[in-house]
């Protein structure tokens, strides 16, 4: 058998044909990384400038990039209520991841000048609320996969990840937002999309009913779009016309971070769907944050619309232990924090709330939503 041994010119050009490929996909992984880091945008800066702004990594994702939290507020009082808005929960959706950057900026801004003396309707608008509320913006929940994939590195939707389930088996990312939540006192979320133009409240999946806090969920829109014509205007997809829906009537989810806040954490709260792309084009991001801007202030602004309190005995000893509920919400159960605290989201109105503990008598209370910082006294 004659075996027929490759001449060098054929090994040589073999080698160089495999040289070119490594280079070429070297090369195109190495500006992939650039392009994607070029576009990443400095969140710290804001820290590092002004006094009320905090920087903290809430946890790490699966490939142990940080997932952080910027805190606004010009208080020390960690009883204070708080909004939180997430996004970029799916790595290509990063409008939202944009539009927030310019809104820190904007709100810095406009408070580090009322600090400085301007007094202006929107410098005092603004002021009021960085000086009442906590507010916390998560730029990125999916920092691995930030403008290239929907999913995480595990290929985990994220927005699937959020069982009911106490054992089920979550991604880091997720764990991350779990646990910020019990950090800060949430009255509101905000949750950031891409794929529409349109908002969506609880429930995300089919089998739930309407929730007792429909009408609120209804407000919260409303309110959010009345700042905001151009996008009302332009629902995608066009069937709503009202340009809000609950989410299991457009479609069914498992395991959305928006039920999950709502059913195990208490907090109301609303996915903005931004763009019909799932990633807007770079010079369509100037006019959409013009278009949000009113309406994401009034979002905040909605936070300090709540009902808020403290619980006490006649003494002055703070009891923690109670249960609070709303007659005219199917006796919705409000949070109280360890301090007595407690706080509930309500739209305006007449309200009826018990409070029942053990040892004290309980008591009912009519009360004019929004109420903050009301004192009950339990004998």
């Amino acid at each position: 058998m004659n075996i027929k041994i490759p001449n060098n010119n054929i090994i040589n050009f073999t080698i160089f044909i495999i040289s070119i490929i490594i280079v070429i996909f070297s090369y195109q992984n190495y500006s992939g990384r650039n392009r994607i880091n070029s576009k990443l945008l400095d969140y710290s800066i804001f820290s590092n400038k002004y006094d009320f702004v905090k920087f903290n990594k809430i946890g790490s994702s699966v490939n142990n990039n940080d997932i952080n939290l910027i805190e606004i507020s010009d208080s020390k009082n960690n009883n204070l209520p708080a909004v939180r808005i997430v996004g970029n929960i799916h790595g290509n959706e990063t409008t939202g991841y944009r539009l927030l950057f310019k809104f820190i900026n904007d709100l810095c801004i406009n408070y580090q000048e009322y600090l400085n003396g301007e007094r202006s309707e929107n410098h005092k608008r603004i002021a009021k609320i960085i000086q009442n509320l906590k507010i916390c913006i998560i730029p990125t929940m999916n920092p691995d996969r930030i403008f290239r994939k929907r999913n995480n590195a595990n290929r985990k939707d994220l927005n699937r990840n959020f069982n009911l389930d106490p054992d089920y088996s979550y991604q880091p990312e997720t764990l991350a937002i779990i646990n910020n939540t019990d950090q800060y006192n949430y009255v509101l979320d905000m949750e950031c999309h891409d794929g529409a133009r349109l908002i969506t409240f609880p429930f995300d999946e089919e089998i739930r009913k309407v929730s007792q806090d429909h009408p609120s969920f209804i407000y919260l829109c409303q309110e959010y779009l009345k700042l905001n014509p151009i996008f009302q205007k332009n629902p995608k997809p066009k069937r709503f016309n009202l340009c809000y829906v609950m989410g299991s009537k457009w479609y069914s989810i498992k395991g959305s971070i928006r039920d999950y806040m709502y059913i195990k954490k208490n907090i109301p709260g609303l996915t903005i769907e931004f763009s019909a792309r799932k990633q807007a084009r770079p010079e369509k991001i100037d006019q959409m944050y013009i278009e949000h801007k009113p309406s994401l202030i009034r979002f905040l602004e909605m936070g300090l619309e709540c009902y808020t309190g403290i619980v006490k005995t006649k003494d002055g000893k703070i009891i923690n232990q109670v249960e609070i509920n709303i007659r005219e919400l199917e006796n919705k159960i409000v949070n109280i924090n360890q301090d007595g605290y407690f706080y509930v989201f309500l739209k305006p109105g007449e309200y009826h709330i018990t409070f029942n503990t053990s040892n004290y008598n309980s008591q009912t209370k009519i009360i004019k939503a929004p109420l903050l910082n009301d004192i009950v006294i339990l004998n």
